[in-house]
């Protein structure tokens, strides 16, 4: 997998079994996206709505998310099209003087209600 996709080392997902849960999900496709994409923008505001949060300026939301560089934003879609949820990650580095650690944040994270409680 490209360094570039993922924060997640083969080995935790493994452990996890995070691959192949977002693979069982039949005819699934998995794929990183503009978040100022429809299928993207239209989920989020699904899951804002969710939240209770109110934004009044979404364009300038889209904005602010897409220039804040380093977020990766993976959509994942069923068969027929159907946003099954996305998450959104930062990459970052803790440092210190006597190590270096790369680490994904996970920023949100949400599954839609048609696909919740469906198991793996």
């Amino acid at each position: 997998m490209d360094d570039n996709q993922s924060y997640v080392p083969l080995e935790v997902a493994q452990k996890i079994n995070l691959r192949n849960r977002m693979e069982a999900t039949e005819n699934a496709q998995h794929q990183n996206h503009d978040p100022y994409g429809p299928q993207f923008q239209n989920a989020f505001k699904i899951y804002f709505g969710e939240l209770g949060i109110c934004i009044r300026d979404w364009d300038g939301l889209f904005r602010e998310k897409a220039a804040d560089n380093g977020n990766i934003t993976a959509l994942s879609l069923s068969g027929q099209g159907q946003v099954i949820g996305f998450i959104q990650l930062k990459r970052d580095t803790l440092s210190h003087w006597f190590f270096e650690e790369k680490l994904g944040f996970i920023r949100e994270f949400w599954v839609s209600t048609a696909f919740r409680k469906q198991g793996c």
